[in-house]
């Protein structure tokens, strides 16, 4: 396989960059990293996304953020003025695979209360930690967050308790971020090291529910009527979420550094070749510049 070159932004003519805008329908963003840093929108971001919406593109806003509800993501994109329907989650996806499967059993969440409150509205059998010890029961705040994770270790071997023993459970994956962006200059440890834990210790495979995983592609494919994929732009900050995500639904594919990935991880690339974006740009202010007299 020959070694692929990504297209810088700033290395490209006005013109070319407008060819590419004009070759989509659809444009794809990650939130945390791509346009939002802290919850306060990245250089340039506003600014695009008006622009885009003037040349009649769809802007939808992809997240593997379970923590949040639907309306507080709305709110945080509130200058982006996105409506409920533009946001996608992995939630849609487990919610699609559980009607597909006909699955009924219990179900053991490891997650925000945002996730089990929405399977519990939708008739599901829901079993969290504090099921099994009542006598723990820890707030979804900063200041509990310590106290979290010096409880992960025995929530997750909860799980790996009933990985082990029952022979028809699945395990099923939402997030899986490698690191996560909290401000500008600060990443923490995402949930991809806990998932690779508890399929190392259970010997199962995770069935993905959220980005890099085509099963949420195929859900935008159909709630979208996307028939091309390439007439679909994923826009990221993370290489093997973002990107990924992109090229396992076969859309166009546009890394920023404003998140996860630095300008030395893309100089010196250690990723799989298959991972490596269509186009490259420090921020979206970049990109701007590029189409603001389309």
């Amino acid at each position: 396989m020959s070694e692929k070159k990504i297209k810088k932004i700033t290395e490209l003519t006005c013109s070319e960059v407008q060819n590419l805008i004009n070759s989509v329908d659809i444009v794809l963003f990650d939130i945390d990293g791509a346009l939002l840093v802290n919850s306060l929108p990245l250089p340039g971001s506003t600014e695009l996304i008006a622009k885009l919406r003037k040349l009649n593109k769809d802007i939808r806003f992809v997240t593997n953020n379970t923590l949040y509800s639907i309306e507080t993501i709305k709110d945080n994109l509130r200058f982006f003025n996105a409506e409920h329907k533009d946001i996608f989650t992995p939630i849609p996806s487990l919610l699609e695979y559980i009607k597909l499967t006909n699955y009924t059993q219990d179900i053991y969440v490891i997650g925000s209360s945002t996730v089990t409150n929405i399977l519990r509205q939708n008739g599901l059998k829901i079993i969290e930690f504090k099921d099994i010890h009542p006598s723990l029961h820890i707030e979804e705040t900063g200041v509990a967050l310590k106290e979290l994770l010096l409880k992960a270790l025995e929530i997750f071997q909860v799980a790996d308790a009933l990985l082990r023993n029952i022979k028809s459970i699945k395990l099923i994956s939402g997030i899986s971020d490698d690191m996560t962006p909290l401000a500008r200059n600060l990443m923490v440890i995402g949930t991809k090291y806990y998932l690779d834990g508890l399929e190392r210790w259970s010997g199962m495979k995770a069935i993905p529910m959220a980005k890099p995983a085509h099963e949420l592609g195929d859900i935008l494919k159909s709630v979208l009527n996307i028939t091309d994929s390439q007439r679909v732009l994923m826009v990221g900050d993370n290489v093997e979420t973002d990107i990924g995500f992109g090229v396992n639904s076969g859309f166009k594919t546009f890394l920023v550094l404003t998140g996860a990935t630095t300008k030395e991880q893309v100089e010196i690339w250690k990723y799989s070749e298959s991972l490596k974006p269509d186009y490259l740009a420090q921020d979206l202010e970049d990109l701007y510049e590029k189409i603001k007299e389309m």
